[in-house]
């Protein structure tokens, strides 16, 4: 009896289970796979993390020429395209949202995920992260930690490599 029930709940979950298992064109009718597989953006394109503040701007080099850009939300980021190759992202306002270049064949060739932290005047202190992490190698060249700027905060994560490297 108790076998039988849970073989009762069971069924509804492996039903969900295989209908989420099937081919995504196979749920649409009168388009073949191999049509809608090919109006769709490859999205192999592995997303880059940038923080930075209300007013500041970075300068992004593109893999290859974009036909569009997509910027998820005006009002946080800006996107200004200098070339086919050359992009220049501005932040607006705090707030988090995305940008995507695609080429002419609508295949995402960027993935920017942007972290857009508050202008904080008295707080405001400009810290280049690259550097902060070849300062951080170079005193300890066994650690593997990794800085990051997330809404006018560093965060270090990683691990030292010995034990005694904490003393330090």
């Amino acid at each position: 009896m108790l076998v039988e029930s849970r073989v009762k709940r069971l069924i509804p979950v492996l039903a969900a289970v295989f209908v989420a298992s099937l081919p995504v064109p196979a749920l649409f009718c009168g388009v073949d796979a191999q049509e809608r597989m090919e109006a769709w953006p490859s999205g192999g394109v592995t997303p880059q993390r940038i923080s930075m503040g209300v007013g500041k701007s970075r300068i992004i080099d593109l893999p290859q020429d974009a036909a569009e850009i997509f910027v998820a939300n005006p009002k946080v980021a800006n996107a200004v395209v200098r070339s086919p190759r050359k992009l220049y992202v501005i932040g607006m306002a705090a707030g988090k949202t995305s940008i995507f270049a695609l080429d002419q064949h609508d295949r995402k060739i960027a993935d920017l995920d942007l972290d857009i932290g508050p202008y904080i005047p008295a707080y405001s202190i400009e810290i280049d992260i690259r550097k902060l992490q070849q300062m951080l190698r170079a005193v300890m060249p066994a650690a593997a930690i990794t800085a990051r700027e997330a809404n006018g905060s560093i965060i270090l994560t990683g691990r030292f490599g010995r034990r005694g490297a904490t003393r330090r």
